[in-house]
């Protein structure tokens, strides 16, 4: 009996030298896992975050994209309006060349601005008049008159001795005054005043 008693404290000491042993290896698979799971889901993090970063600068470059096509848009439009409203303009403007106070200013430009050698440039329908003009300021030698329908209304004056040119023209005068009132105008056209 003495083996037998032998034998169970021999597979006693190994039952517990064997549980002690397969605890150790189970905390360190355990420790091995959790490491392994800690390490995968910081990978996972990183590249989530990524390319969520990288869907976001998507976005961010996409919508910077669409707003400056907007702005574009919203710029050729307004361009076209204002256009329309100027050539709207140029067309109203045609019935004021008719007008006694139309030729009025016509003399008071030739009056003032007109001497010898002088080209005035003018358009087709306003040369009978600008003749009649001149012919009213005496003394005045080497005047040519020349019709361009470039021009709508009012002259160009060609200083030749001295290779100048002045424009009083309409065409001058309304894009002047638009360009100054553009603001104003797209005001009214796009906000209504």
């Amino acid at each position: 009996m003495e083996l037998a008693k032998l034998l169970d404290q021999a597979s006693s000491k190994v039952k517990v030298k064997l549980e002690e042993d397969l605890s150790r290896a189970k905390e360190e698979a355990l420790s091995l896992i959790d490491d392994a799971y800690s390490k995968a889901m910081e990978r996972a993090s990183i590249k989530t975050k990524e390319l969520v970063d990288r869907s976001k600068e998507r976005v961010e470059g996409e919508k910077a994209r669409l707003d400056v096509d907007n702005k574009r848009a919203f710029i050729d439009t307004r361009n076209f309006w204002l256009d329309r409203t100027y050539s709207r303009l140029l067309e109203l403007v045609a019935d004021y060349f008719k007008t006694a106070e139309y030729e009025e200013a016509l003399a008071n430009i030739l009056k003032r601005e007109v001497s010898e050698g002088v080209e005035v440039i003018c358009s087709s329908r306003d040369v009978e008049k600008v003749n009649s003009i001149l012919k009213e300021l005496k003394g005045m030698k080497g005047v040519k008159v020349t019709p361009n329908d470039k021009i709508k209304g009012g002259v160009q004056l060609y200083y030749k001795e001295i290779s100048m040119m002045k424009d009083f023209s309409i065409e001058l005068l309304l894009k002047q005054i638009f360009e100054s009132n553009k603001e104003k105008v797209a005001q009214i056209l796009f906000e209504g005043e």
